[in-house]
């Protein structure tokens, strides 16, 4: 897998699956380990679990990803690892509460463009930058 990025996100709510525990914000709680083999999982678990994305996947017969996703002190944490693939936050994906959110992208390894107006950085291994998710972008 190509990419390999850290997602911290301030104040969202891990949601975790129907009958799962591990939402709560507590240290000891279990982190979620998900791995995913196609577009449309990736996207349903991104959405469910972190913020919801439009996904678009370079090579999808064989495209990988896998997200392992907790909180600390109140804060959602994941890390993402997939394979060349577009993230796109739309209008459609932002509701009224996302104003309030800050999402810091470290990229840990790999190469990544993050587009979110005017701005276009292209992000090395150890960058990082400040998206905001009450407003559209894509990486």
């Amino acid at each position: 897998m190509n990419p390999h990025l850290r997602l911290i996100a301030s104040e969202l709510a891990v949601r975790a699956p129907a009958g799962e525990a591990g939402a709560k914000d507590d240290p000891r709680a279990p982190r979620f380990e998900l791995s995913f083999a196609c577009r449309e999982d990736w996207q349903a678990g991104l959405g469910r679990l972190i913020l919801p994305l439009e996904c678009s996947i370079a090579e999808p017969q064989s495209f990988q990803g896998s997200a392992v996703v907790g909180r600390l002190r109140g804060r959602t944490l994941a890390e993402l690892r997939m394979d060349a693939s577009r993230l796109t936050r739309r209008q459609a994906h932002i509701v009224a509460g996302d104003s309030a959110l800050v999402q810091v992208l470290w990229l840990l390894s790999g190469r990544c463009r993050v587009q979110q107006g005017p701005n276009r950085p292209m992000l090395e291994a150890g960058g990082w930058t400040i998206l905001d998710p009450g407003r559209e972008y894509a990486l």
